[in-house]
């Protein structure tokens, strides 16, 4: 293949170039890839006809250059480590920015193609001169050598990413000058990576390395995938921690802050500093105020909240409903005077969502302890839903109706509230008599009618007299007065005439006589 002219059409046809430019005795035939550009100076008009192959890479790399060594006149320092390359190809430039980008698959690829073929790789383009394309003895091994070239272009001015580096680095046997600078490429990039780089990296550590190395996890940025690797490999405690957490939420990212408080408060017993670092990181200004956090920790510690993290809790104050929600799920859960007492305290705060979210769950708390024995426990709940209609709301859709007794003591201030108290009890479950008389003397006139329309409903025959005296007075609204003789009547007809066998409404469902001096002679 010693005359280009012969041959080369069938290779130009071959790697589908096409003429770009006319050059002194020829053309220059191009293809423009996705990632390089190769450029084929056809000088066909020259005697003897000659051929220079160009390839140029889509992205400039910082300067370097690679040559034979053989056409170095003066000595040139060996810098991989590795004897073989270092014989053969000489780095005449941009050392540092060339080495941790040499893999082992792209030093033998260059020690073969710049030490046998005499190729000249930099960061502005590959090339192979006329003497060595004079040289091929046939269209597949031009080919060949130019695809090779090709790649090796964009391998050297394309930026490895950090898995690769990683994986090269922890290679064994790797030649020492390539692995340092690969080590120092590692460290500028460390602080930078995405949480997704930052899973990879930690992955191909924790997989590749028999005793991974601390000092590169903690250069990370504190993903919580980055402090989960810290606590595997190194000291959990290590106040280099604390620091990159305060420094993620200063920067708006307040899950690792987060997931780390409420990873130390699972660990106390365990780690007898932990709670040292979590009140230096509670007292961090604007943190247990900050939403995010707040939400962050709630979620970190919701499906199995340890002891420690409760008098924490107690201090935080959800901004949203959403939070208020899981921030009560998780006080209530305590089982706990001071959480029942914090979340009384959040039936004051302006948003309705926080406030119904503290009702729910007192609600709950107290249909739980009307079940045992300590009824002592509800009197705080008991005093507040005589201010709060949200919690009346609550008790009144919560509590079974076995334990309507207890709902009968209440005595909420707002006439809304007594509304919707004394209509639950007119669905009966207890002897209500006293509580709905206590209304129909005491109330507002929307609160007397709703207390005789109970009594109508719920009232046992004791209630009848009552009701006929109040509806012979002389004083009061016509109208209430009206309602108690129906009420009585409707008393009357429900548990029957004298000597007629009625359905006690306190007995358990056993029929009872209805006994002459309870109803009107």
């Amino acid at each position: 293949m010693s005359d280009p002219s012969g041959v080369w059409p069938t290779i130009l046809e071959r790697l589908e170039l096409s003429p770009s430019a006319v050059i002194e005795d020829g053309l220059v035939y191009l293809r423009v890839f996705e990632r390089h550009r190769l450029e084929v100076h056809h000088h066909a008009w020259r005697d003897p006809a000659s051929v220079r192959i160009v390839i140029r890479p889509a992205r400039t790399a910082p300067t370097f250059l690679l040559v034979p060594r053989a056409r170095v006149l003066t000595p040139c320092p060996e810098h991989t480590g590795d004897p073989s390359f270092d014989s053969a190809v000489a780095i005449l430039s941009g050392e540092r920015t060339v080495l941790y980008r040499l893999g082992g698959a792209e030093r033998e690829s260059l020690q073969r193609l710049i030490g046998d073929r005499g190729a000249t790789v930099g960061s502005q383009g590959a090339t192979l001169e006329p003497a060595v394309t004079a040289t091929f003895t046939s269209v597949d091994e031009v080919v060949s050598v130019i695809e090779e070239l090709a790649w090796l272009v964009v391998q050297l001015s394309t930026e490895p990413d950090t898995e690769s580096l990683l994986e090269r680095w922890l290679l064994p046997g790797g030649a020492p000058g390539v692995a340092l600078a690969v080590s120092r490429r590692i460290t500028e990039l460390l602080p930078d990576l995405s949480e997704l780089q930052a899973e990879r990296a930690c992955r191909t550590l924790l997989q590749r390395s028999e005793e991974p190395p601390v000092s590169l996890v903690a250069a990370m940025p504190p993903y919580p995938v980055v402090l989960r690797a810290w606590f595997r490999i190194g000291d959990p405690l290590d106040p280099r921690i604390a620091e990159r957490v305060v420094e993620a939420w200063r920067q708006g990212a307040a899950r690792p802050t987060a997931r780390y408080i409420g990873w130390l408060l699972a660990r106390t017993e365990e780690l007898p500093g932990a709670e040292g670092i979590v009140s230096q990181l509670w007292s961090t200004p604007g943190l247990s105020d900050d939403p995010d956090f707040v939400r962050e920790l709630v979620r970190s510690v919701r499906h199995d909240p340890p002891i420690a993290a409760r008098p924490l809790l107690q201090q935080l104050v959800p901004r949203s409903s959403t939070v208020a929600r899981r921030l009560a799920r998780v006080l209530a859960s305590f089982s706990h005077p001071q959480c029942d007492a914090r979340l009384i305290q959040w039936l004051q705060l302006p948003g309705s969502g926080i406030r119904r979210a503290a009702a729910a769950e007192l609600a709950r708390r107290a249909a739980e302890q009307l079940e045992g024995s300590d009824l002592g426990s509800l009197d705080g709940i008991a005093e507040a839903a005589r201010s709060s209609g949200v919690l009346v709301a609550a008790l009144v859709s919560t509590v079974p109706r076995a334990h309507t007794a207890w709902l009968a003591a209440l005595r909420p201030h707002g006439e809304p509230d007594a509304i919707v108290l004394i209509r639950r009890l007119g669905e009966g479950g207890a002897l209500v008599d006293e509580t709905l008389l206590y209304w129909l003397d005491r109330g507002t006139r929307a609160v007397r009618l709703a207390a005789v329309d109970a009594l109508a409903t719920a009232g046992s025959a004791q209630a009848v007299p009552l009701l006929r005296e109040r509806a012979m007075g002389w004083f009061g609204d016509s109208l209430v007065r009206e309602r108690c003789r129906a009420a009585a009547d409707a008393i009357g007809a429900r548990v029957g005439g004298v000597g007629n066998l009625a359905i006690a409404q306190i007995s358990g469902g056993q029929l009872a006589e209805a006994s002459t001096g309870d109803l009107e002679r």
